[in-house]
């Protein structure tokens, strides 16, 4: 699709990009900041638009993983996901998103598993391609609702973790 725009909102689901879906799903921060497989979802943290890009609340205390859903007829070149240091060192998590259903963990480390996406070690997502690009800045839930006037996340259940397969 040489030339096309894509169309960019936030709905319940996370950020959704024509007919992509990019998920952000919460679950507990483990204390030595590693994942080394993806945890069960405790549910899909608020993303709202803020001028061109998007903001993404994250609680303290709390981490997400990345769920992409990429649809079969999708006809939009490949995505590109990176992460942004508070430091403003950019981290490519992923140049190529195929159809299908793909989660990103985190940063990926040297030996296998990932650093994970939390308040103090990821500052924005950047999500491109050929169709354009967006900011998702991740912030704290009071920023979040002062800056969008949208609904911060419910406090954190334990009990809430998804516990079949998991989806974005």
């Amino acid at each position: 699709m040489i030339g096309h725009r894509w169309a960019w909102r936030s709905g319940p689901e996370g950020l959704l990009v024509d007919d992509v879906v990019v998920s952000f799903q919460r679950y507990r921060c483990p204390l030595d900041k590693i994942v080394r497989e993806v945890p069960s979802s405790h549910g899909a943290l608020p993303v709202a638009p803020e001028g061109d890009r998007f903001l993404l609340a994250l609680p303290s205390g709390e981490a997400f993983w990345a769920g992409v859903i990429v649809p079969k007829d999708w006809g939009c070149d490949a995505l590109s996901l990176a992460a942004v240091q508070p430091d403003g060192k950019v981290l490519m998590v992923d140049r190529s998103v195929r159809s299908g259903i793909w989660v990103f963990p985190g940063i990926k480390r040297t030996d296998g598993q990932f650093d994970v996406f939390w308040r103090e070690s990821v500052s924005e997502l950047q999500l491109s391609g050929a169709g354009g690009a967006k900011s998702i800045i991740v912030c704290d839930p009071d920023d979040f609702v002062a800056r969008t006037g949208q609904a911060a996340p419910e406090p954190f259940n334990p009990r809430a973790a998804f516990g079949g397969w998991r989806l974005p």
